[in-house]
């Protein structure tokens, strides 16, 4: 895999990081399974039909499994692409770089057409009061539908392979996935955690 870069940046006024990267095109549907031939995805289906998906925490699988030669790369392939837009997001919103920050969890998830999280909902709500920002990778892209749509923005961000999103994870930024309508959508997602 090559060097992981990015190659165009825009940070909007609602806080709304988007990144175009170099990241090359995964055989997804080859990690969703080998992920669940060994029982690593979870199904998540949670009494409504606006939270239907499969997901794997990829930093939280074995080490027999995540030293694989398709978990690791992955993982750090986007560990290494978040790392250069945090920084880049950071020196745009200078007073963030004060905080203690982790960046560890992985999650692979799989949306069908129909599929995903398509609730209002944020990110640093209940268990996890810690989360600041929010760090999304489409791998693939999709043509039609599986946009994430935030509410207050009025804004819809369009799956595109290798396409980088950070957000904050408060409610200003409550957003939902929509449907992917003419395919898999697949994505990579993690938190950047603050700690006092």
């Amino acid at each position: 895999m090559q060097e992981p870069t990015i190659l165009k940046s825009t940070i909007d006024d609602d806080f709304i990081g988007i990144f175009e990267t170099n990241h090359p095109a995964l055989p997804a549907e080859e990690i969703f399974n080998y992920l669940t031939q060994n029982g690593l995805i979870l199904e998540r289906n949670q009494g409504q039909e606006e939270a239907r998906d499969q997901q794997a925490l990829l930093n939280r699988v074995a080490p027999r499994y995540f030293n694989d030669r398709l978990i690791a790369p992955v993982y750090k392939a986007y560990s290494r692409l978040c790392e250069l837009a945090l920084e880049r997001y950071f020196d745009h919103f200078p007073i963030l770089k004060n905080g203690r920050y982790l960046h560890l969890n992985c999650k692979f998830q799989r949306s069908r057409p129909g599929e995903g999280y398509h609730a209002w909902h944020f990110e640093n709500n209940g268990d996890v009061p810690y989360r600041k920002l929010v760090t999304m990778l489409y791998l693939n892209s999709v043509t039609e539908g599986g946009e994430t749509e935030f509410l207050y923005q009025k804004r819809r961000i369009k799956p595109q392979q290798g396409r980088l999103v950070i957000f904050p994870a408060g409610f200003t930024h409550t957003h939902r996935g929509n449907p992917p309508i003419s395919g898999n959508k697949y994505i990579l997602t993690s938190w950047v955690e603050e700690f006092p």
